[in-house]
């Protein structure tokens, strides 16, 4: 569901397309962010139809003008702009006095309920606003009457002259028709289509296709800076980006780690000292409760349909742009299983292992992503969660799933709305200039550049495209109920999990058992930085103050 979504919105928002294009498909030196919930590839095939599709458009519109310029016809090609500029206008001086309407009347309606207001930011972008609105306006309306006049005595002066713009300007609107309809056809591929993956890839596309799925994942560490953080509250102990892009907000975490100590059950003798009590070798390495943790995690995929949480569990590792560099290469090839187990057991690397758990839910447009971390060392095993979400796309990129109907009368429909939106278009034709940096970032991407030490630092990913356009965390409503049941059921079945790995091997799990009910029935959240409590209270003799429980008491006893 969130391809076909993203893939709509490249049709749609001309600015979302442009990001695909230049900063994902047209740079080859920086990876692509791990795919959550869709599928990048046909994202970016569905941005380089709709700017072929726009190019058409802007081709035709300045062809028309060029035509009978090239044919010896000047008085024609001037006739054509002139009615070209006089069509943009006719439509952009309605659009600028319905504004202005709108504009007045919303200010009128503050001013009458709450003067008061006159004073805020709001009222005066507004006016700001307004004042520019007339400027266009009293520009604009001159600026018609003038072309108005000029086109009205061109249109006299040759009969050729006229029957030719004429004709130039009918093939252009019948070619904007067209391509209407050829994008609602789009669109409604878009739709319909049950596999949107193109058959055949591009040599970036392919490349695209594997990175978004690779087990190495490069982050970018933030940049030092000479200046405190005003508000070091709000950035979280983690900062204020998360070092796993692509999986959304990071929404929740454990601070600190939870540990363990290597420790044998006690038994009769309770007045064991540590060294007595201690393994001084581990009973086990991580990547055997790493593998019990996969194991456990992916029995969830075996339940019956109506219960079955579809959590996708795999290996993930994190390696920092820098790291990578002065190692000598960016990863590249998948890692081997003898290499992930060294990155498992050697914790002190530069290389960081989680096992992610991920659960899309409503056709990709929620997703939650844990983060399990497990290192043995100094005797203790250390455990790390983290948990991010990723929210719904913009509406906006479903706007068109009334207009999708693949039948006759929607494609005239379509080439209606073509034909209108030709007049919008009249202005934007000097992105044709754009065109030639673009067609050569696509064949240059079209090799794979192994990044040398000395070519580049920054590859990690510019830009995460479905991030970029994601609901707010604080408005997602319900949403955030499932997300964080998701979270929930994962924690506390990796928690479980442990403890029964644990009790295996023959390790006190006393101290892990409390740890693990504070976690699993704690009254405060660590979200972001910021911590809420409910009916805590610290100190010797402190106490809480429910008023609930106040003014039920008080009731009670009348």
């Amino acid at each position: 569901m969130v391809t076909r979504n993203l893939c709509t919105g490249a049709y749609l928002n001309r600015d979302f397309r442009n990001m695909i294009i230049r900063k994902v498909h047209n740079d080859p030196y920086h990876r692509v962010a791990p795919s959550y919930g869709f599928d990048l590839v046909p994202v970016m095939r569905s941005a380089w139809v709709a700017l072929l599709l726009e190019v058409a458009l802007h081709t035709t519109i300045a062809a028309s003008v060029a035509l009978p310029a090239l044919l010896d016809r000047p008085t024609a090609a001037l006739l054509v702009t002139c009615l070209f500029v006089l069509l943009w206008l006719m439509g952009h001086v309605p659009r600028i006095l319905i504004e202005m309407a709108r504009l007045n009347a919303e200010l009128t309606e503050e001013e009458w309920r709450e003067p008061r207001k006159r004073a805020t930011q709001r009222w005066t972008n507004r006016h700001g606003r307004l004042r520019v609105l007339r400027r266009q306006l009293q520009a604009a309306l001159p600026t018609t009457l003038a072309i108005a006049l000029v086109t009205v005595a061109l249109g006299n002066s040759s009969d050729e002259d006229l029957a030719l713009a004429l004709m130039t300007l009918t093939s252009a609107g019948l070619v904007a028709a067209a391509l209407g309809a050829v994008r609602h056809h789009r669109l409604s591929h878009v739709r319909r289509a049950l596999v949107l993956r193109p058959g055949r890839l591009t040599p970036r596309e392919d490349v695209v296709a594997s990175q978004q799925s690779h087990t190495y994942v490069v982050y970018r560490r933030p940049e030092h800076k000479d200046e405190e953080d005003d508000d070091p509250l709000r950035a979280g102990i983690y900062g204020k980006e998360s070092p796993f892009v692509g999986s959304g907000k990071l929404i929740h975490y454990w601070n600190p780690p939870m540990t363990v100590q290597m420790l044998r059950p006690r038994t009769g003798d309770t007045d064991a000292t540590l060294s007595q009590l201690e393994y001084s070798t581990p009973p086990f390495e991580a990547h055997e409760l790493v593998h019990h943790l996969t194991s456990s995690l992916r029995q969830l995929q075996h339940d019956e349909e109506h219960v079955r949480l579809k959590v996708d569990v795999r290996d993930r590792v994190y390696i920092a742009e820098t790291d990578a560099v002065m190692e000598g290469a960016i990863p590249h090839e998948e890692p081997s299983t003898s290499e992930l187990l060294h990155i498992i057991n050697t914790p002190l690397g530069t290389r960081y292992h989680f096992v992610e758990a991920c659960v899309s839910s409503h056709g990709g447009e929620l997703v939650t992503t844990v983060l399990f971390r497990v290192s043995v060392t100094g005797r203790t095993l250390s455990l790390d969660l983290f948990c991010s979400a990723l929210t719904r796309t913009p509406e906006r990129f479903l706007s068109v799933k009334n207009h999708v109907r693949p039948r006759t009368w929607a494609l005239l429909a379509a080439g209606a709305r073509g034909l209108r939106d030709l007049q919008t278009e009249i202005p934007q034709i000097w992105r044709l200039l754009e065109l030639p940096a673009m067609l050569a970032g696509w064949l240059w991407a079209q090799k794979y550049w192994q990044i040398a030490p000395y070519w580049a630092i920054r590859t990690a990913p510019r830009v995460c495209v479905r991030e970029k356009f994601t609901q707010e965390w604080d408005d997602v409503q319900l949403d955030k109920l499932l997300i964080l049941d998701h979270m929930k059921i994962i924690e506390e079945r990796l928690l479980k999990a442990t403890k029964d790995f644990l009790d295996a091997r023959k390790v006190d799990t006393s101290q892990f058992e409390k740890r693990m009910l504070q976690i699993i029935n704690s009254e405060f959240a660590n979200i972001g930085g910021n911590a809420q409590f409910v009916n805590s209270s610290v100190g010797r003799g402190s106490q809480t103050n429910n008023s609930v429980q106040l003014q039920n008491t008080a009731s009670e006893n009348g």
